[in-house]
């Protein structure tokens, strides 16, 4: 096993050469690639581009950093371990490899069980971000069974043995990883998630047709997102600020609940979607303050969204979302599952145009540089090479 604490490589940020593995966070991957690519680094990225298709729209391929190379993959990922498109994912990204000849492998993590097998079977250092540390709350029965056991029984005894690093995006989920997967914490380090600016690229520019005070509830519509804490907040809000409106952008199970408490309310916009990346901006432009009552959570894609745009958001205190959001300077925070206190923040933003534009800055201060995608390039390129996995 590799000595904690050893670099990966001794080599310069213009000397490495790094293969990127992002089946699933494509749009995450690619501003990542830029970033790397942009300190100096040769980057090689591997995805679907019918799944970026998908999830992003045919726009994706101007998010592609110039000089960044595309392993173009044949498949979406799949949970199926033994399946044709699996193999043929994994025999892609290991031709791909070899001819690539990176320093260092750097898988995204992923239901795809073609990122675990190539982790595996790399003869090259490898390190991989967890984006979730824990199953989200009420997904805990999703998991497929089989690639349960392999991870424990298979995946990580053999993690162990090579000292793979791991990343994650806040100091408390340091902790949070080692304790599930016995991996010692030295070999995990905190790398903040950058801000999603693609969906500023990609902005139709479309202008809101609303000038009103309004919330923004933007994503997955899950039980762990604390929909039902919001849409206790809302009459609450209201009751405060009558010209106020609520916004809830996205397709969940927790949705139609919402639907059934507001469906015919014409302050509360729902949009029952996958919403389209040029349609984002429209969304979060429109928006007085983004929403984020979680219930749990490790971190948190909507809140990169949401300062990309310059826009505060009122969180929980819950996993990483304290590291990223901070009290009173780029946002509010609030304890989980209180929807008077989440409405009481909520208003103190809608209500005071000096504090809102305080925010405002702020927001755009950790846009422009410590999650700045050159920033957490930076960082990772740090813990490609071995430097200490804690806080600087």
């Amino acid at each position: 096993m590799r000595q904690i604490g050893l670099p990966l490589f001794p080599t310069s940020s213009s000397e490495v050469k790094v293969f990127l593995v992002s089946t699933h966070f494509i749009q995450y991957g690619l501003e990542l690639a830029g970033g790397l690519a942009a300190e100096g680094a040769q980057v090689c990225i591997a995805f679907c581009p019918r799944h970026a298709d998908r999830l992003i729209g045919p726009q994706w391929r101007e998010l592609l950093p110039t000089g960044v190379e595309v392993c173009e993959l044949p498949f979406p990922p799949r949970r199926r371990v033994f399946s044709w498109p699996t193999l043929r994912n994994v025999l892609m990204l290991r031709r791909k490899m070899r001819r690539f000849h990176p320093d260092v492998v750097h898988l995204q993590s992923s239901i795809d069980p073609a990122v675990a097998l190539v982790g595996l079977l790399a003869k090259r250092p490898v390190v991989v971000t967890v984006h979730d540390v824990t199953p989200h709350l009420g997904e805990e029965n999703k998991l497929n069974p089989f690639l349960n056991f392999l991870e424990y029984r298979v995946v990580l005894p053999v993690v162990r043995r090579k000292g793979i690093r791991f990343i994650v995006h806040g100091e408390s989920l340091r902790g949070a990883l080692a304790e599930r997967t016995r991996v010692p914490i030295q070999m995990i380090t905190k790398v903040p998630h950058g801000v999603l600016r693609g969906f500023v690229a990609l902005d139709a520019g479309v202008e809101a047709s609303h000038i009103e005070p309004t919330v923004l509830f933007f994503g997955r519509m899950e039980p762990y997102k604390g929909v039902d804490v919001l849409a206790k907040a809302v009459p609450l809000v209201r009751d405060r600020i009558p010209e106020s409106r609520f916004v809830f952008a996205g397709k969940g199970t927790s949705l139609g609940k919402v639907q059934d408490v507001f469906g015919k309310d014409l302050a509360v916009e729902i949009h029952d979607e996958y919403v389209q990346a040029e349609d984002v901006g429209r969304l979060f432009r429109q928006a007085t303050v983004v929403a984020a009552p979680y219930l749990e959570a490790s971190q948190s894609g909507v809140i990169a969204v949401a300062f990309a745009f310059g826009v505060p958001v009122v969180a929980t205190r819950v996993g990483a979302l304290p590291e990223v959001v901070r009290d009173k300077e780029n946002g509010l925070l609030v304890e989980p599952g209180d929807p008077a206190a989440f409405a009481d923040s909520l208003c103190r933003v809608l209500e005071d145009p000096e504090l809102t534009a305080l925010l405002r800055a702020g927001a755009r201060k950790s846009a422009e540089g410590e999650l700045s995608w050159r920033a957490v390039a930076r960082k990772t390129l740090a813990c490609y090479r071995g430097a200490p996995a804690g806080d600087p």
